[in-house]
């Protein structure tokens, strides 16, 4: 439309008052006012005619230029680098790697990772009564920092928002846990201002929202609005005990040793795994014990990375018959619903005679490394009577197996030592194969003499 009674329309450039008179000694005030459109610069040419000027100088007018340069305000958008510059960029997301802090360019996807969520309040926080009331100084929770720059010449302001995707497990009276903060920001020209977003998660699920970053006023397509994804995943660290794998009828896992003959010991491992996606922190305790001992001592705190594994021994020292039970227990921070026990039993036997020096240690059992038909294998031993009585013994005939000796007498508190033969002539597996050995208990009449069957009586005859 046209100008104002009054006022002279140039282009963009509206001056009021058009003419005026001037008293003597006085002055009067022109506006010119400059309506922007698009980003270009604008500059026109007023001429100013005084009366009873000369006119020869300036005929059409005492040349005066007005020049405005319209910008359209506007955010830095495209530059990923800038906006996340306290973050990894990626080109996308990993499904199989639990990445945090990190904006995938292709899906314009930022992802908090995932979170320890609090699903329980602190007790703390339920006593503080009036206080708890006071909003805090920032939101709980994680924090990720958003960089919004302004490029151009004018000031911007920027409002920030969050349009939740709302989760099918989420309760209508939940509060999203993803705030940003603050919800508008002026920025001067060629200069930036940060923006937090913060991840408070309660319940173990996904979330996802989108941010919107939009300038007032702003019209030009590449530079008005911000948008992309945000997302974080609510979870809670697990461990679990992946030896022993047994289980006692209630459920709990079960450190079961094997009889143990006194005198001896024996080791059992137990294997921690966290399962989670995320790291965890553990803790062991197990009260003190005389005849169970735990590798890392009674309590003991570790931190497992995601699909890490925690190896713990536990000894088992009896020091005289019976049988024990004892109990360790798991803890998982952050995580009440983690705690598990794991019982542990054991039973310690002492027998009237025994076998020491078998190989690999074991009680009552001999193996023969395997070898060619013929070869001659051969294994020592020792059987040990632990009481105040005295046995004769003997060992059954048993095909490719020679006892040596094979029947003899041992006495109370004493030992005697046995050589095993193996020497088959054709192939033969023994998997395996039970020998007993037979004790009878003898009583001396008169003198107490050693004897087995190696024993011979040389007797020498006259010629």
């Amino acid at each position: 439309g046209g100008a104002p009674a009054g006022s002279l329309k140039l282009g963009n450039f509206l001056v009021t008052p058009s003419n005026a008179t001037i008293e003597p000694g006085q002055t009067t005030q022109v506006t010119v006012t400059f309506t922007a459109e698009n980003a270009r610069t604008y500059a026109e040419l007023i001429g100013i005619d005084i009366s009873d000027r000369d006119m020869a100088d300036h005929p059409g007018g005492i040349p005066y230029e007005v020049a405005g340069e319209s910008c359209i305000p506007g955010i830095n958008t495209e530059d990923f680098a800038s906006i996340f510059e306290e973050h990894k960029l990626v080109n996308a997301l990993d499904p199989i790697s639990a990445e945090k802090n990190v904006f995938a360019m292709r899906d314009r996807v930022f992802t908090f990772g995932a979170i320890i969520a609090h699903t329980v309040v602190e007790e703390e926080d339920a006593a503080a009564g009036d206080d708890a009331k006071k909003p805090p100084s920032e939101p709980p929770g994680v924090k990720s920092n958003f960089k919004l720059s302004n490029p151009n010449k004018v000031p911007c302001t920027v409002n920030l928002s969050l349009k939740p995707r709302q989760p099918a497990q989420m309760a209508e009276d939940e509060v999203f846990p993803i705030e940003i903060h603050p919800s508008t920001i002026i920025i001067p020209p060629h200069e930036h201002r940060f923006v937090t977003c913060y991840f408070n998660p309660r319940t173990i699920q996904m979330y996802a929202a989108t941010l919107e970053a939009v300038v007032e006023n702003g019209s030009d397509p590449k530079t008005k609005q911000f948008t992309c994804e945000v997302r974080g995943e609510g979870t809670l660290p697990h461990v679990t005990i992946e030896q022993p794998s047994a289980i006692t009828e209630e459920g709990s896992p079960h450190l079961q040793f094997p009889r143990l003959l006194l005198g001896k010991t024996h080791t059992l491992p137990i294997l921690l795994k966290n399962i989670g996606i995320i790291p965890a922190t553990g803790l062991v305790e197990m009260e003190h014990s005389d005849v169970f001992t735990l590798s890392a001592g009674y309590s003991t705190t570790f931190t497992l990375e995601s699909k890490r594994a925690q190896h713990l021994q536990v000894t088992f020292t009896p020091s005289k018959t019976g049988e024990y039970s004892h109990n360790i227990t798991l803890m998982v921070k952050h995580n009440q619903y983690e705690t598990q026990k794991i019982q542990i039993s054991g039973e310690c036997y002492m027998e009237d005679v025994t076998f020491s020096g078998l190989p690999d240690d074991l009680d009552d059992e001999l193996h023969f490394q395997d070898g060619p038909v013929g070869a001659l294998k051969e294994v020592g031993f020792t059987i040990k009577n632990h009481t105040s009585k005295h046995f004769r013994f003997s060992w059954p005939e048993v095909e490719h197996f020679t006892f040596s000796p094979k029947e003899g007498h041992l006495h109370a508190n004493s030992t005697k030592d046995v050589l095993v033969k193996f020497q088959p002539d054709q192939p033969v597996s023994h998997t395996p194969l039970e020998i007993a050995m037979s004790l009878a208990q003898i009583t001396y009449t008169g003198e107490v003499a050693d004897w087995d069957d190696r024993m011979t009586t040389v007797k020498y005859v006259p010629a």
